[in-house]
């Protein structure tokens, strides 16, 4: 399988067949590192006594005559990969359940393409859940309850307190703060989208997309050593779905402005690194004396949906790093 890697000063992001490893800092040099074939230098800059987590998303999907959907191939990979490396959590970008959501916390659905697709011990580990688009055509305030109604033993598995939350952690005793976003309520509070279908409009409204925002700048300004922010919707994207406009006008900003070392996301069936340069800010017309760090874009949609096989070349602003298709 084809791989890449690249070294964001003490994070690296790691491209392997269907999902991506996040290391955060250190002393040491992960196993990882060696068989993906870091130079020393990286290896030095990177360390090892930090955490590794995966980032994956756009993955409960069934079988049909119409798609190539790889679910099953993709968790067996999981599987050993989680056992080889030992990730603290997985951090998921949305797009949970396919094609209209759930219904209840007690969706067949959701043991179905969920608690039975990931039962393996090595991913008996927390999984961030945050809604994306076609979780969102159905009903998104059961998603939080699924953890009440859990297998006995799993109720850890899927962690949604709420629609956004934080989770924070001392990693070497530093900060590090991860945000997740219900970007439904960021891209369809006005309905205005293309892609926001009717049924989405159900659990979404101004109101709701104001207090989110209200939120993250409240979230944001806090002070951490490493600040991650996931979504499911792209800001930017080099695949089919392409840059959504609302996050580049309203969220965008924010993450600039707040020094946000990365934002993750789904949506595009892909693995795609892009990271947006200077000039891209300056072109933005975003102010690039108010950051301390460039901003890493890390696309991680290759869960087991169909995956879009056109790259795309005219993203704007961005530096492309990785992209690729499996």
């Amino acid at each position: 399988a084809a791989s890449a890697a690249v070294a964001v000063v003490a994070v690296v992001v790691v491209f392997s067949l269907v999902s991506v490893y996040v290391y955060l800092g250190g002393n040491d040099t992960p196993p990882l590192l060696e068989r993906f074939g870091f130079t020393n230098s990286e290896k030095k800059e990177i360390g090892g006594n930090g955490i590794a987590f995966i980032v994956i998303g756009d993955f409960g999907v069934s079988k049909d005559n119409v798609h190539v959907h790889k679910q099953e191939e993709v968790a067996l990979v999981l599987e050993k990969e989680a056992q080889l490396h030992h990730p603290l959590f997985i951090m998921t970008t949305g797009d949970i359940i396919y094609m209209d959501g759930i219904t209840s916390e007690n969706d067949p659905l959701v043991k179905e393409r969920f608690f039975d697709m990931y039962s393996h011990w090595s991913l008996d580990i927390p999984w961030h859940i945050i809604p994306g688009n076609h979780d969102c055509i159905g009903y998104v305030e059961p998603m939080t309850k699924v953890a009440n109604v859990a297998p006995f033993s799993r109720p850890h598995q899927w962690f949604m307190p709420s629609r956004y939350y934080v989770h924070q952690m001392l990693i070497d005793g530093k900060l590090v703060r991860i945000l997740y976003l219900d970007t439904c309520l960021l891209v369809c509070g006005t309905m205005e989208n293309f892609r926001c279908d009717e049924e989405i409009g159900k659990n979404v409204s101004p109101e709701m997309k104001k207090e989110e925002y209200e939120w993250i700048q409240h979230e944001l300004s806090v002070p951490a050593h490493w600040k991650f922010v996931v979504g499911h919707w792209s800001i930017f994207s080099k695949a089919a779905n392409g840059p959504t406009k609302e996050l580049r006008d309203e969220l965008l900003p924010l993450l600039v402005k707040h020094s946000v070392h990365a934002y993750f996301n789904g949506h595009d069936h892909s693995l795609q690194h892009i990271v947006l340069t200077e000039e891209g800010m300056s072109d933005l017309g975003l102010d690039v004396h108010s950051t301390t760090v460039p901003l890493h874009i890390i696309v991680s949609g290759g869960g087991g949906f169909e995956a879009q096989p056109k790259v795309s070349n005219d993203t704007k602003h961005t530096t492309h790093v990785y992209a690729r298709t499996f």
